[in-house]
């Protein structure tokens, strides 16, 4: 499934104006310098370029469809094919002045910075708005773009989206890992499957909105959170007297990028009545989704990783032990357990919480092959 982008360029900063659109683009695309959500990318996804300033009427003055990223240290960048495009700089193809409420509402989204994740509560308002332009909409069912907020953009309630059963569903492996999961996510290069339930596309569809930020459904996710801890901790969750989350890194929150995994973890801790710490500052960019997309082998991240990550209030690891309660580390997604594993390992190298006791949930499990057991793989296949 595609999702809307906003990048939002101040003409008055370089002066750039959409009447320079032609200057600018390379054959039929044109290059972003992309920051915020850039691991959320998928090929596909639709970026509305959004220009303002004193040269330029504000509003939408191009529609691209991304082509490709670069991830390299030194090209970074996102490019795009442009379906659609304005180069008058009085006339957008959809003007700031005819959707004030509108517009006002989805740019206070970021105060500062280009990137704009478009959540779900937009996307009806934004399909309305193209299709004003019905040259625009005929090129993108040319190109069988399948826009969200479309009528034939199929959405399934999420609430019916039935929680993972630990005993007919996950791996020996997943048990043996001592992990809770709330959710099966579909990667999106699972192609072994070929029997998708249908509540599958639409929880994953709400938890991609998640990773780029969107934070409508925090409520439901925490307390599907919840509802997973009470039913196999059986009891024994009032060993646990601490929630923390996997941090997010120092480069995305300078971006502007949203706590994602912050928010959910306070959220699941005022459920569970249990106190919440920030407990880690990851200092540079280094996620999972990042390193794998440059090619780099697990060792460099998790070296990295431990390099990188500050561990800020050690006494209270340690008060958690000499208490003999454990810790409850909440990720957005499992896929191999590098990333939790790896910040277990350095809260345990701390003097005094060598024996510290962690529960790792998550909101989302990867359906890997190796992450869920042979009679569930049969119904995803049969």
């Amino acid at each position: 499934m595609i999702n809307y982008f906003v990048y939002r360029i101040n003409a008055s900063y370089d002066g750039f104006t959409p009447s320079k659109i032609p200057e600018r683009k390379s054959g039929n695309r044109l290059i972003f310098n992309w920051n915020a959500y850039l691991e959320a990318l998928d090929v596909g996804d639709i970026v509305l370029v959004y220009f303002f300033g004193s040269k330029c009427k504000s509003g939408i003055s191009a529609i691209v469809k991304i082509y490709k990223y670069d991830l390299t240290e030194k090209n970074q960048n996102v490019q795009g094919t442009i379906i659609e495009c304005s180069t008058d700089n009085k006339n957008p193809l959809i003007t700031y002045e005819d959707n004030k409420d509108f517009f006002g509402r989805l740019l206070s989204l970021r105060k500062r910075g280009s990137e704009i994740n478009v959540p779900r509560e937009f996307e009806d308002k934004i399909y309305e708005l193209l299709k004003e332009n019905e040259n625009l909409i005929n090129k993108f069912d040319k190109q069988n773009i399948l826009l969200p907020g479309s009528p034939n953009f199929l959405l399934y309630d999420i609430t019916q989206t039935p929680l993972i059963d630990f005993g007919k569903e996950v791996s020996q492996r997943i048990k043996e890992n001592n992990l809770i999961c709330a959710y099966f996510i579909r990667p999106t290069q699972a192609s072994w499957i070929t029997q998708t339930p249908k509540y599958l596309p639409n929880i994953t569809y709400a938890f991609n909105g998640l990773k780029r930020g969107d934070m409508c459904n925090i409520d439901f996710f925490a307390n599907a959170l919840d509802k997973q801890i009470q039913k196999y901790l059986d009891g024994v969750a009032d060993n646990y007297g601490l929630v923390t989350g996997i941090p997010l890194c120092q480069d995305k929150l300078k971006a502007g990028e949203v706590d994602r995994v912050g928010k959910l973890s306070e959220a699941f801790a005022e459920r569970k009545g249990l106190p919440y710490e920030h407990l880690f500052i990851l200092n540079g960019r280094i996620s999972r989704r990042l390193y794998k997309k440059k090619g780099f082998l697990t060792e460099k991240f998790i070296a990295d990783y431990k390099q990188n990550l500050t561990i800020k209030k050690k006494k209270i690891l340690k008060d958690l032990v000499k208490s003999g309660k454990g810790m409850i580390l909440i990720d957005d997604v499992y896929t191999d357990g590098v990333t939790t594993s790896t910040v277990i390992d350095c809260c345990r190298n701390i003097s005094g919480c060598e024996n510290l006791e962690v529960k790792v949930t998550t909101l989302g499990l990867m359906v890997k092959v190796s992450n869920i057991s042979d009679k569930y793989k049969r119904r995803l296949r049969n």
